[in-house]
């Protein structure tokens, strides 16, 4: 995949994917970009895919790929995606938190809140359950910040 930046259309430069990764985070992150960055989602480099899967204009079926992608750090970046935790459902979020346990504690951490309240109930009980005690950890301090 080429990119290209230009002026007028008549100055023009190929930009790397390392450079492309580092203006991806700068760019706006409206509806109007969401063809965009749906493009550049499937860009062989997984650092591209990573700051793509971070924007909250992606639309449902764009995320829900991500989510599932080979790279981890583009799956944590989803796990990170506020519109990706309110619209996912129990069974893609189970999935991402089954995947990795850095997923599994950025949805402990900051993630829970976002979610549609049906699902949060399973993911907080999946979470509970969890092998890594710095997983259970997170959600008890969720749980003792939510008491006070």
């Amino acid at each position: 995949m080429q990119i290209t930046l230009a002026i007028n259309q008549q100055h023009s430069m190929d930009i790397g994917y390392s450079e492309l990764a580092d203006l991806i985070g700068f760019f706006n992150d409206n509806p109007s970009s969401a063809g965009f960055y749906s493009e550049l989602s499937t860009h062989p480099a997984s650092q591209i895919r990573a700051e793509v899967a971070a924007k909250t204009c992606l639309p449902l079926a764009t995320l829900e790929r991500l989510a599932t992608d080979a790279s981890i750090e583009v799956v944590l970046k989803v796990a990170g995606n506020k519109t990706a935790m309110q619209s996912f459902d129990t069974d893609k979020i189970l999935y991402m938190i089954r995947r990795d346990v850095s997923v599994a504690l950025e949805i402990a951490r900051y993630q829970l809140p976002y979610m549609n309240p049906f699902v949060s109930e399973v993911v907080i009980e999946e979470l509970r359950q969890h092998d890594d005690p710095n997983v259970r950890d997170a959600l008890n301090v969720e749980d003792d910040i939510e008491e006070d």
